[in-house]
């Protein structure tokens, strides 16, 4: 875990997402044990990716340093609770000419927070 002024952020390493297979259903990102206090938004950094498209063709994703995808959708954390942050994230196509390239864009219509025991 890394401290900041006003965030902290975690290492989940590397993780495997297949987006192909999803078609609205949800797979866990990471379970990461958080501090019991308010948050404001959650924020997602993509370091590297390997994209394959279904027809074989290699692709990227392209990310910014220091432009997470943010959900601007403040959750709890209490103590002896879970608390499931789910929202979906699409892939979408950025037509650069040379090979595809995708951006990962964040839905804030769809994202819920549920809560529930230990």
């Amino acid at each position: 875990m890394v401290e900041g002024d006003r965030f902290s952020a975690y290492d989940i390493g590397p993780t495997t997402v297949e987006f192909t297979t999803l078609d609205g259903a949800s797979e866990p990102v990471a379970d990461i044990e958080l501090e019991s206090e308010t948050y404001a938004l959650l924020q997602l950094v993509v370091s590297e990716s390997n994209v394959v498209l279904n027809d074989g063709t290699e692709a990227s994703i392209e990310t910014q340093p220091g432009d997470p995808i943010t959900y601007e959708h403040g959750f709890d954390v209490f103590d002896g609770m879970t608390t499931t942050f789910s929202a979906n994230t699409a892939p979408v196509a950025d037509d650069n000419g040379d090979s595809p390239t995708y951006q990962l864009l964040p839905d804030p219509d769809e994202v819920t927070v549920e809560y529930g025991g230990s």
